[in-house]
C-alpha cells in the first residue's frame, strides 16, 4: 500500500492493483476529505461535492459517473450498468455493495470502522466495491460478491485480485 498526498488531499492505494492502472483507478481517501454519511450526507452536501470533485480530479474521473449507494449494513450488491449516477439515487437504496464491468464506472462507498473489500479481475475487467459491517460479514457479503461476479459476468474467482 503506498500513500498517496496531492494537493492537500490524502489516500492510500494498493501495489497490487496499481499493476493495472491502465484498467482501472482506486483510492481509500483520508481526512480531511469528506464524503458524509447516511445521517449527515444533506446537511453536507456543498462539501462532499468539493471533496469528490477533488480526488476525481487527482485520480483523473469525471466526477459526473459517482454511484454511491445508501449502505444500510445489508447483503445486497448491485451490478451497476446505465442506472443514473449520484449519490443515494432511487436505484442504489439499501445497497452494501457496487460490481460493474463499465471502465467510466465509479463506485464509491463509505466506510468507518467496517472493512473494505476490493475486487478486480482482470482476465474480464471487472470491479467490485464492498462495504461489509459486520453484519454483512455475518450474511456473507464477501461471499456473495464472489458468486455475483461468477453469476453476472462468468468471472473465475481464481482470477480476482
Amino acid at each position: 500500500m503506498i500513500q498517496i498526498y496531492d494537493e492537500g488531499i490524502e489516500y492510500l492505494q494498493f501495489r497490487r492493483l496499481l499493476e493495472y492502472s491502465d484498467k482501472i483507478q482506486h483510492a481509500y481517501t483520508l481526512k480531511p476529505l469528506d464524503f458524509g454519511h447516511n445521517g449527515n450526507i444533506e446537511d453536507r452536501k456543498a462539501k462532499v461535492k468539493e471533496d469528490y470533485k477533488k480526488i476525481c480530479k487527482s485520480l483523473n474521473l469525471d466526477e459526473k459517473n459517482i454511484y454511491r449507494p445508501h449502505q444500510t449494513h445489508t447483503d445486497t450488491i448491485k451490478i451497476v450498468k446505465n442506472q443514473s449516477a449520484g449519490i443515494y439515487t432511487e436505484d442504489f437504496q439499501n445497497v452494501d455493495g457496487l460490481i460493474t464491468n463499465k471502465k467510466d464506472k465509479i463506485l464509491s462507498l463509505s466506510f468507518a470502522d467496517c472493512t473494505a473489500l476490493y475486487f478486480y479481475d482482470p482476465v474480464k475487467n471487472i470491479i467490485g466495491n464492498i462495504h461489509s459491517g459486520w453484519q454483512g460479514t455475518y450474511k456473507e457479503i464477501g461471499r456473495k460478491a464472489v458468486y455475483k461476479l461468477k453469476e453476472e459476468y462468468n468471472s473465475n474467482p481464481e482470477d480476482s485480485i
